[in-house]
């Protein structure tokens, strides 16, 4: 038994907000670039469409995008570490560090500048790795590809009579969280355009925090 229940419903919530937030910026920089920042299939197929008709602004937008997510991704594993979940200030500090990219991302969005692609993939990449790994399962917030893989198989263990987990759970969380974000996305950038990036910049403030006070307590909601 789960010696403390509020932790899943916790990673839950935090995971949805992640998702949430990915499918928010990857909607608007769509919108205003053309390009996805949030996952890499659609950028690598874009660089090899730059590739084949040598439109060399094409591939060097796909490469600022490409390179940003790793870096961000870096310096989340930096920060961060290979840890099962986050539990101390670290995620803190990688949520303030998500939301300064951020504020960052809404003010050269606002120019129209192309190195919001950057910025905003290096968040994206930032954020894909803080919430990685929980309890084995290998959890990605900043795109669907896997996501609805991990769904397809469980339900399959559901047809087989092996049940329906609380992972599963988490996937459909993470899907729709993913939908409405995009949804809200596409909303806030038809009044607010580039400006629209500073609603996950201001998110990511009270939940890093909270998590730094908690941390001062040495009270994870995480804890198992």
């Amino acid at each position: 038994m789960n010696p403390n229940p509020f932790s899943i419903r916790n990673f839950m919530l935090l995971g949805g907000f992640m998702a949430m937030q990915a499918g928010y910026i990857n909607t608007i920089l769509f919108l205003e670039f053309g390009l996805p920042v949030s996952q890499m299939t659609g950028i690598m197929s874009r660089l090899s469409e730059s590739m084949y008709h040598t439109d060399w602004a094409l591939g060097f937008k796909g490469l600022l995008v490409l390179i940003g997510f790793i870096l961000g991704a870096l310096v989340s594993g930096l920060v961060i570490g290979d840890r099962e979940s986050p539990q101390d200030r670290r995620f803190a500090l990688g949520m303030t560090l998500l939301s300064a990219s951020l504020f960052i991302s809404a003010w050269l969005a606002s120019q129209m500048h192309l190195a919001t692609l950057f910025t905003t993939a290096f968040a994206c990449g930032l954020q894909n790795a803080l919430t990685a790994k929980y309890r084995g399962l290998q959890m990605r917030t900043t795109h669907v590809t896997g996501i609805v893989t991990d769904l397809g198989v469980y339900m399959a263990r559901m047809i087989k009579g092996q049940g329906w987990p609380w992972q599963a759970w988490l996937l459909i969380t993470l899907v729709s969280t993913f939908l409405v974000g995009g949804i809200f996305g596409i909303i806030m950038f038809a009044n607010w355009h580039g400006a629209s990036l500073l609603i996950p910049a201001l998110a990511c403030i009270p939940i890093a925090i909270a998590w730094f006070r908690l941390a001062l307590k040495n009270q994870s909601p995480f804890r198992r």
